[in-house]
């Protein structure tokens, strides 16, 4: 009867280091992925910039291009008018395909942050009933 029980408290013993490594493995998995969500938030932050600083240094190109025009042709105003249109279409063009990007890196974020939370609840979920299970068998043990 002893010895019975020195071995099922060996395995409860056994149990409870296997979960204590099971949740290192969690704990050391939730960060990098903390980690590796920060990385792709850089990146698309990094992304979204550059597009921004590229699409600010066409505005500034095209309106100097305006200006050039104006100084320089005077008499064809017609012709400015339909630069301007071009460069405000385009300019409208670049606003609306950063603001779609934006929006779309948002939304990724938002599913990637809700499936990480379903995988934690669901790991966390089963950590729980493993520590019922170990707590029964003490329990029964005792």
């Amino acid at each position: 009867r002893v010895g019975a029980d020195k071995v099922r408290l060996a395995a409860v013993h056994a149990q409870g280091q296997n979960l204590a490594s099971s949740i290192s493995r969690l704990d050391v998995d939730i960060k990098a992925e903390k980690e590796a969500r920060a990385a792709k938030d850089a990146a698309v932050m990094n992304a979204v910039r550059s597009s921004s600083e590229s699409l600010f240094g066409d505005i500034t190109r095209l309106q100097s291009e305006v200006k050039v025009e104006e100084k320089t042709r005077v008499s064809e105003d017609e012709k400015e008018r339909v630069a301007r249109e071009a460069a405000d279409h385009h300019m409208s063009t670049d606003i609306s395909r950063l603001q779609t990007q934006a929006k779309a890196a948002e939304e990724a974020r938002f599913a990637d942050d809700q499936a990480e939370a379903a995988t934690h609840r669901a790991s966390l979920d089963k950590l729980g009933l493993e520590i019922s299970q170990l707590h029964a068998t003490v329990a029964a043990l005792q």
